[in-house]
């Protein structure tokens, strides 16, 4: 019997009985809004991060998740007393995001916090690999797994990730890194769910190396499939020839990942390493973000209830609370001249500081559009609108007026003030 099963009977039956239900529908606005510009985005454009954050909500209702809970619900008050939520468009990304609210700071189980921390990730990421392969580096993407098994997902992970960890100790790592020029290492965790295996834990791993020949490269796969797959052995777990460990140049493009995640533009090893939790699933795997959209009712598939998604979810954001979601090896940042790391509780508050952009370049311009009193961000909150706004920025390309037309139909009192929309309490 796992501990995460032990808890919960231990706890009494409350756990028994997690609310998993479809989210509640917005309160009756002033206003129909069929004219506006929201029509024109996609369904599954739609079901965006704060709807999915209602559901991951009700799914993790314990109370060592109370921080989820109250995630981006309120305004954060500022040192001066006070303060305002904004709503931003960044124009060069066509995306739009709140700045000066509460956040949970989870990469793992809370969408709109992980999609700012990955999106900060994949950009760092891709600075990364830009410097060293102009620096004439070799980066090599290894994909590390283990035979899947009906166990508790939070054992796995841990024998896991002490797996992983086994393959940078030793003589023969010593000798590795020696003789083909070993640098550091990334590495990023994703986790999906199939009806045939179960959980399926695996990691993404970039290695930084110098310039490598073919038998080079060649001799990096054997060296880390033996490495990987006597690991698992230590621990109890094993690992298939064919599919425990992968080795692949990053020079590529994913074009299934593409059509997955609706992306214009080439898959480097980057977007691959950081959208783990975002990603749909693969052959018949669900992602935890597919869970969700199934336990909120917004997806259906056959042989998986609503219910049991949604304890699926809950064993999930069990198993990982505590662990870091993306790591950077000692010193490759100092090396590839990357400045000093951000945790994700930065990372996910760093959007929500207005200019923040002035003094970190890995956040792109933005321009705020709105500001919203406490009291104005609460009617949004209680219409459960700040996902809609935000499409409805997106859509009209950070159009002013149309936003202006929007609030109006929320009910809230607008003005024009330093530029920007001024939006108070009815």
């Amino acid at each position: 019997m796992s501990r995460y099963v032990r808890e919960k009977q231990a706890a009494g039956r409350r756990d028994a009985h997690l609310p998993i239900v479809p989210p509640a529908k917005p309160v009756a606005l002033a206003k129909d809004r069929g004219q506006f510009s929201t029509k024109s985005v996609t369904p599954r454009d739609l079901v965006g991060p704060y709807t999915l954050q209602r559901i991951a909500q009700r799914c993790c209702p314990d109370e060592r998740f109370k921080n989820l809970r109250g995630c981006r619900d309120g305004v954060r008050t500022t040192e001066q007393g006070g303060g305002r939520a904004g709503l931003h468009y960044v124009p060069s990304e066509g995306r739009a995001f709140w700045s000066g609210l509460c956040t949970c700071g989870s990469a793992w189980i809370c969408p709109p916090c992980a999609e700012a921390i990955w999106n900060y990730r994949q950009t760092e990421l891709g600075q990364a690999l830009k410097k060293h392969r102009g620096a004439g580096g070799r980066v090599l993407f290894i994909t590390l797994t283990a035979s899947h098994h009906h166990d508790d997902l939070g054992v796995m992970l841990d024998a896991l990730i002490k797996a992983v960890g086994k393959v940078y100790t030793g003589g023969a790592f010593t000798r590795f890194k020696k003789s083909l020029g070993y640098i550091g290492s990334i590495r990023g965790v994703e986790v999906t769910w199939s009806y045939e295996h179960g959980w399926h834990p695996h990691f993404h791993v970039l290695w930084f190396l110098g310039a490598l020949t073919s038998g080079q490269l060649a001799e990096v796969t054997a060296y880390v499939d033996t490495a990987w797959r006597a690991a698992l052995v230590t621990l109890g777990l094993s690992g298939s020839e064919k599919h425990a460990c992968k080795v692949r140049d990053t020079s590529w493009t994913i074009e299934e990942y593409m059509t997955k995640m609706g992306k214009q533009k080439p898959w480097d090893a980057d977007a691959e390493l950081t959208m783990g939790n975002r990603k749909h699933g693969r052959r018949g795997g669900f992602s935890p973000q597919d869970l969700l959209r199934i336990a909120g009712g917004l997806q259906r598939v056959p042989k998986l209830s609503a219910r049991r998604a949604g304890f699926l979810y809950h064993e999930y954001a069990c198993a990982t609370q505590g662990h870091q979601s993306f790591r950077w090896s000692p010193g490759l940042r100092e090396l590839l001249g990357m400045g000093a790391a951000k945790k994700d509780e930065a990372i996910a508050a760093a959007e929500d500081i207005e200019h923040e952009a002035e003094v970190d370049e890995l956040l792109p311009a933005n321009v705020q559009v709105a500001s919203f009193s406490p009291a104005a961000y609460h009617v949004v909150t209680a219409n459960d609108a700040r996902g809609e706004l935000v499409a409805e920025l997106v859509a009209c390309r950070g159009d002013v007026h149309q936003l202006r037309t929007f609030l109006d139909a929320l009910g809230l009192r607008c003005s024009w003030r330093d530029g920007m929309v001024w939006a108070e309490a009815p």
